[in-house]
């Protein structure tokens, strides 16, 4: 099979810190006000700062559908989404886990 055909390439978000890559993500990647985060899931909103996004689907749990209910990017568009989140911000409820809905404000998006 020709893979071009039956697969394509994905977006990714590098994190660096002090000019070295430590981490990789396929679908978003989040600043938070926990000084640790075991499993690396968020629960609490009130605690991510910022999201970058390479997709933003409102149908998808966690991060990426918090920038899905503020504007769709799929795998295949080109670019991604910088949302920064506070209470000063537009108020809306996302979904953050089956049969649950979390409140969460977005200060701005870009």
């Amino acid at each position: 099979m020709d893979v071009e055909a039956v697969s394509h390439r994905a977006k990714r978000l590098e994190v660096y810190v002090d000019g070295e890559m430590v981490d990789l993500a396929l679908v978003d990647v989040a600043a938070s006000s926990d000084l640790f985060v075991g499993s690396r899931a968020l629960w609490d909103p009130a605690r991510i700062r910022e999201i970058v996004l390479a997709q933003a689907e409102p149908h998808n749990l966690g991060l990426s559908c918090i920038g899905g209910i503020l504007h769709y990017i799929g795998a295949h568009d080109p670019l991604g989404m910088h949302i920064r989140l506070g209470d000063a911000g537009r108020p809306f409820w996302r979904p953050s886990a089956p049969a649950r809905l979390s409140p969460c404000a977005s200060r701005s998006t870009a």
